[in-house]
């Protein structure tokens, strides 16, 4: 009987082992040449970041050879981790003499919310003015529609005004606003029903930064597939697993397909239009280390919360949809000193600020 129950152990050790390392390795895959398991497994890698180590705890307790297994699993996924759960230890915003703040929002101002819910409107706008960042790109926003920003008229909206003297605007949902002198240099279409891109050079301390504003293919769940999420991370799963199959994988799967179309694009915009000091920075609508991201990453970025940031967070809100999915990258002028997920606003994702030196 123990013999058995020892070869039980083993199996699920070995299974919860291999999905780790799924998990944490998953945004190598494209989705368009493999299956997208891999990607929605990459979803779940902070699940199983606890998962592996109780699994060791309990195999060192029963058979202690045995937690060499997850333990050695563990160590492979120090990269992905990290990733995950960067440990840079600064907690206190620096003071940068030869740099610029930039902040990320994907506002998601919807019209007929705007009208009616003016008041929890002006708490984005005041958490753009709270950041104070030299620089602000927002994806999903009405702020450069006329009419809407009349509706919007508010003491908060007004300072903006004043803070940020430049602006360029790419289509009716992106918007960079800034302190220093900017100019849209192009507003390239990326392949996808729901993906946005502006490019914008930002002249700052005499220094030329390239910033890649970008809003990358939502899920485009509907209601329905939200309340279902909703039941099923409540546990109700017994009547509900064939409908979730066909539509909210079906849905993610699209969604992964686009957003490494997009990823392929970026990169050669990148490439064929070289800059010394460049950020691609928005709503990435996937987290570090998916396919997209690592697509980026191999053409000379970095991810800037990997470098900057600190323990694990999320920028979207909604839905129980915990995810971190508003990415800054950067290339090799720049180095990021500080980033801070700021839990403000009314949208349903977060700001991001990040510190930028220069190099």
């Amino acid at each position: 009987m123990k013999r058995t129950l020892l070869i039980i152990l083993l199996i699920l050790t070995l299974l919860i082992s291999l999905a780790t390392l799924l998990a944490a390795y998953g945004g190598m895959f494209n989705p368009r040449h493999f299956h997208s398991i891999p990607a929605i497994a990459a979803m779940t890698f902070p699940v199983w970041v606890i998962i592996t180590p109780l699994t060791a705890l309990v195999c060192f307790f029963i058979k202690r050879k045995m937690a060499l297994i997850p333990l050695i699993t563990m160590v492979l996924c120090i990269g992905p981790f990290l990733d995950f759960c960067p440990l840079n230890f600064r907690f206190h915003k620096p003071e940068i003499e030869n740099g610029f703040t930039l902040l990320t929002y994907n506002t998601y101002f919807e019209l007929n919310y705007l009208t009616e819910q003016r008041d929890s409107m002006t708490t984005t706008l005041d958490a753009i003015l709270m950041a104070d960042a030299d620089v602000v790109c927002m994806q999903e926003t009405v702020f450069s529609n006329k009419y809407y920003r009349k509706t919007l008229a508010s003491p908060s909206l007004d300072s903006i005004e004043a803070r940020y003297p430049y602006k360029v605007i790419a289509n009716p949902s992106l918007c960079v606003l800034s302190k220093y002198p900017v100019e849209k240099v192009e507003n390239p279409a990326l392949p996808g029903a729901t993906a946005d891109l502006m490019i914008a050079d930002v002249t700052i301390r005499g220094k030329q930064v390239r910033i890649y504003s970008v809003h990358l293919q939502s899920i485009g769940l509907s209601d329905d597939d939200k309340e279902l999420y909703m039941e099923l991370t409540k546990g109700k799963t017994d009547n509900n697993l064939r409908q979730a199959k066909s539509s909210l994988l079906s849905k993610l799967s699209l969604a992964f397909k686009n957003r490494a179309l997009q990823a392929s694009r970026l990169k050669e915009l990148i490439t064929g239009m070289p800059a010394e000091n460049v950020i691609i920075c928005g709503d990435f609508n996937d987290i570090p280390g998916c396919y997209a991201m690592r697509k980026l990453e191999s053409a000379g970025l970095k991810n800037a919360y990997t470098h900057a940031g600190f323990g694990p967070s999320y920028t979207y809100r909604a839905n129980r949809f915990y995810f971190h999915i508003d990415q800054v990258l950067y290339s090799s002028g720049l180095n990021p000193v500080y980033m801070d997920v700021i839990n403000e606003g009314s949208s349903d994702h977060l700001p991001v600020l990040t510190y930028f030196e220069f190099k």
